[in-house]
């Protein structure tokens, strides 16, 4: 039986396949909504199963020693409600890493400029 990582590695896992298939569309939270400390970047929100889940990159100071820190980012997961309020926190697994890229190169477009730019007559 896997434990409470290994199932929300699964359930992250899953998003990002259901992502990359199509079945799964992100939108930008354009009314700024949900407003996490530290936000870098955007905000990108879908509804499954009848739950809001959120996406975003936070950047934080990772201190080297006393005096010197370098900017680090960090990949958060949340259901939220409605009003943007974070109701909690998914935990931290390696595959969110990957929903990011994901949902951030899709909702680009990146795959198909690439192809189009690719195969583009001079």
């Amino acid at each position: 039986m896997p434990n409470e990582r290994e199932k929300w590695d699964r359930v992250v896992k899953k998003l990002n396949e259901d992502t990359k298939a199509g079945k799964v569309s992100w939108s930008i939270d354009s009314a700024h909504s949900i407003k996490p400390q530290d936000l870098d970047g955007l905000v990108f929100v879908t509804r499954v199963m009848d739950r809001q889940v959120a996406v975003y990159r936070t950047k934080y100071r990772d201190w080297l020693d006393d005096e010197e820190f370098v900017w680090a980012t960090e990949v958060e997961i949340v259901f939220v409600d409605d009003l943007g309020h974070i109701l909690w926190m998914f935990p931290k697994t390696p595959a969110r890493w990957e929903l990011i890229e994901t949902v951030q190169s899709d909702f680009a477009g990146a795959d198909e400029f690439a192809n189009a730019f690719l195969n583009a007559a001079d």
